[in-house]
């Protein structure tokens, strides 16, 4: 069976530059709210509330971070049973970007606690941008 490869943009961690960082901000391993995902008053996140952004391929990484953060992969099949893989469906509006999304109904903090418990699971990409890569760094003045 063909492995199914996720990537990320990621800030390095702190104490561990071999994994990627935790958190709930820009490039870090978990969600923003309301951004990401919106929980409910209750504190709750579903199914189709949202989710972490990963591509499925090198090539449909967003640009705009190409220098600013290492890119780092994982195979999706080894997400735990509480998260799984949405999207990257044909006739979507962006067929190389996917979400990993909450299994089912949990609170938030459990939701986040999940997808940090993958950051051994990840593993940075060596050489970027891939030599087939005809990703450019946006320019922020235009």
């Amino acid at each position: 069976m063909a492995r199914r490869i996720i990537y990320r943009y990621m800030k390095r961690d702190t104490e561990d530059p071999a994994k990627p960082m935790v958190g709930d901000g820009v490039c870090e391993l978990g969600v923003r709210v309301p951004r990401d995902v919106k929980p409910s008053d209750a504190g709750y996140v579903r199914t189709k509330s949202g989710g972490m952004s990963v591509s499925l391929s090198p090539s449909s990484l967003p640009v705009v971070f190409v220098e600013a953060y290492p890119v780092w992969q994982m195979d999706a099949d080894d997400l735990p049973a509480s998260l799984y893989l949405a999207g990257g469906l044909t006739g979507v509006e962006n067929v190389g970007h996917a979400l990993v999304k909450p299994a089912h109904k949990m609170k938030l903090a459990e939701y986040q606690q999940a997808l940090a418990n993958t950051q051994e699971l990840w593993e940075e990409v060596s050489t970027w941008p891939p030599a087939t890569s005809s990703a450019e760094p946006l320019n922020p003045e235009e």
